[in-house]
């Protein structure tokens, strides 16, 4: 395990037990204090500096010893996705791609198209009738609000694309 700086007094397992409890309707070690991204968190000292450390990633390393270049410290709770659980049991090592596959099979990497985004100007009927529309790009970009260069994007299909 990494060699941290703990200024608190306790060892890091002492402050990872303090700062979680047993959730006995999942099985977790859930984290209760500083979350970051919804991740438990801990801050330690890494060379003079405080430094925000993942309490999961530090369950890890303190059983396995330090994780290696390119792979991360994953959940997989019997009971759900759970990213401020620390149980050893519940965690296991993947790489970029395991991750991004486990966040989609949870439901949590739906990628927000169209009228869902936030910046969303147009709708889908907008988008219709733009892709149908005769005249200019720019009378046709002026008509809806939006750029030219917005309308060359729907009807070239670059922009809006799962629309059919």
């Amino acid at each position: 395990m990494r060699m941290w700086n703990v200024k608190s007094g306790r060892t890091i397992a002492e402050r990872l037990e303090y700062y979680s409890h047993d959730d006995p309707e999942t099985g977790c070690r859930v984290w209760d204090t500083c979350k970051h991204n919804r991740y438990g968190s801990l801050g330690l000292k890494v060379n003079g500096k405080t430094k925000m450390v993942r309490a999961h990633r530090l369950v890890w390393e303190a059983a396995n010893g330090p994780v290696p270049e390119g792979r991360y410290v994953l959940h997989n709770c019997p009971h759900g996705d759970n990213p401020k659980c620390i149980r050893l049991e519940h965690l296991w090592l993947g790489t970029h791609q395991d991750n991004m596959d486990d966040m989609y099979a949870k439901g949590r990497g739906r990628k927000l198209r169209g009228e869902e985004t936030a910046n969303a100007v147009l709708d889908e009927a907008q988008v219709r009738a733009i892709r149908v529309a005769i005249g200019t790009q720019r009378s046709i970009a002026e008509a809806f609000g939006v750029s030219q260069s917005t309308v060359w994007a729907i009807k070239a299909r670059r922009l809006w694309k799962h629309l059919k």
